[in-house]
């Protein structure tokens, strides 16, 4: 569907995918990790993934298809580990291919596929690192696990930033077993690719992190009371009650856990600590980091606490079968209704985000695409600003300013200091010699910035718009002297754009 109603063309749900492509690009080219290749930018809280797309793009040459070909690897790997964690804690075959299916488009994997990005890699990561953590509880070759654990910490931090609230987690276990070394060892680890990024960032003249954690991440206000309620963990608890796929998942892990009916989860302590690291890791995320935006940032929560679930009905099915006592059947049948219910709102998002995927690939198409080929045609190697960047810096050679702030460093910091105003704009456009701007102007009205001396040549507006940050994008000649240009350029170009495109010149 998606390339039928792209031209035949395979594009990606997101314009964040591009931004990895386009730092790829010029780190595989030029050396530079950056969204252009005119200096380094922190632009991504996923080095692994750049690394790994960068190594690709090193031998083939950039191209569109490898994050796709990638991610559907990743998938069918994280398939095939999955059908391991289920036969670890011996599924019957009909109940562990259910929970496969469930896994698959709960998660969703087919959204995160389409989203080209590091999130299948992160859950691949953080899968295996559990399965290898609860190898390590059950005792059966506890060595050789150790080691693995050590070999998959650095990779779980360095596939995003969030792997580091199941390493934690999993680090205070082993401090509470008494295992003071190692616990530190394995958090150092962990800790490591952080480190290494943000020093190396720090050096280029940028923050220790990534401007994505920096603008996107909750940070602590410690300046009211309210701040610090906050931080005690009523965010967490907001965004708990405002996402219900995860408040389902945590309600019945807790509803499971809290029965304590040791029968039923047979080696008794490793399952109850896969459940409380589970709900831990939930409240970490909830805390410090975002959910939503197209299902992918909470997807490795999700995929985990099927995973789990598969793993604890099993064992609350057997015991019923096996008991004759009526309060182990009634509490079988009050959690499954439970589970039913729970799983309407995970059913929900999966079949939304299938929905989704064609619509949402054609928008980027369209649209953020479209800006790209325009760039490279007629704005080659000169300064343009953008809200946007991903698409444009992966297709066109530009300097480019990000006026969300995610590639330039100065706008971020306006954001963070509160100094995002239109003078501060103005007079860093001006520095900059920006010719022109593609922006949104909804965005513009939103941060209160609108540049009286900006002028508006045209617009692109698109239809069903569910991806891009609005339906319609403007184009401003931001040096007066560019309007004609910019004009002649939009007009010329207009014949090329998709049907459902439509341009306004003003």
């Amino acid at each position: 569907m998606s390339l039928k109603l792209s031209r035949g063309h395979l594009g990606y749900v997101l314009d964040d995918s591009y931004i990895h492509m386009a730092i790829a690009k010029n780190f595989s080219q030029y050396g530079v990790w950056g969204i252009s290749r005119f200096g380094f930018t922190s632009s991504s809280s996923s080095p692994l993934w750049i690394l790994l797309l960068s190594l690709i793009y090193f031998f083939s040459g950039p191209n569109e298809l490898a994050p796709f070909v990638v991610n559907i690897i990743f998938g069918i790997i994280i398939c095939i580990l999955a059908h391991k964690f289920f036969k670890k804690y011996r599924l019957q075959p009909f109940l562990a291919f259910i929970f496969l299916v469930l896994v698959i488009f709960l998660t969703p994997l087919p959204l995160l596929i389409f989203c080209g990005q590091e999130h299948t890699m992160h859950l691949l990561i953080s899968i295996s690192f559990l399965y290898v953590f609860s190898k390590n509880l059950s005792k059966s070759n506890t060595k050789s696990s150790q080691k693995m654990l050590l070999v998959l910490a650095p990779l779980l931090t360095a596939s995003r930033y969030e792997g580091l609230f199941l390493l934690l987690v999993v680090c205070i276990v082993f401090l509470l077993k008494r295992k003071f070394l190692y616990a530190l060892f394995l958090g150092g680890l962990g800790l490591l690719p952080v480190v290494l990024y943000g020093s190396f960032s720090l050096l280029e003249g940028w923050h220790f992190l990534p401007n994505s954690v920096f603008l996107k991440a909750d940070s602590p206000d410690f300046s009211n009371l309210s701040g610090i309620i906050n931080l005690l963990g009523y965010t967490a608890y907001k965004k708990i009650i405002a996402t219900p796929h995860i408040l389902a998942l945590a309600i019945l892990m807790l509803t499971v856990y809290f029965s304590r009916l040791r029968r039923q989860f047979g080696a008794g302590e490793e399952k109850q600590l896969l459940v409380a690291v589970f709900l831990i890791t939930v409240f970490l995320h909830m805390q410090f980091a975002r959910t939503g935006w197209f299902y992918r940032y909470e997807a490795y929560l999700v995929s985990i606490g099927v995973l789990l679930l598969g793993v604890l009905l099993k064992g609350l099915i057997s015991e019923s079968l096996r008991a004759k006592a009526k309060k182990m059947s009634v509490l079988l049948g009050v959690i499954i209704l439970f589970f039913i219910f729970a799983l309407l709102a995970l059913i929900q998002r999966g079949a939304e985000s299938l929905r989704q995927i064609p619509r949402a690939s054609v928008n980027i198409y369209e649209q953020q695409y479209q800006i790209g080929l325009f760039l490279r045609e007629f704005y080659h190697g000169q300064s343009v600003a953008a809200h946007d960047i991903g698409a444009i810096n992966y297709l066109a050679d530009v300097k480019c300013l990000d006026l969300y702030g995610i590639g330039t460093k100065e706008i971020a910091e306006m954001k963070i200091s509160k100094n995002y105003n239109l003078s501060s704009v103005i007079k860093f456009t001006a520095k900059e010699k920006i010719k022109i701007a593609v922006v949104y102007d909804s965005w513009l009205k939103y941060y209160r910035i609108w540049p009286i001396n900006w002028i508006k040549v045209g617009e692109w507006k698109i239809k069903n718009n569910v991806a891009c940050g609005d339906d319609t994008v403007s184009f401003y000649a931001v040096n007066p002297r560019e309007k004609n240009n910019l004009a002649k350029s939009l007009e010329a170009f207009s014949s090329r754009l998709p049907e459902n495109v439509r341009q306004r010149l003003y």
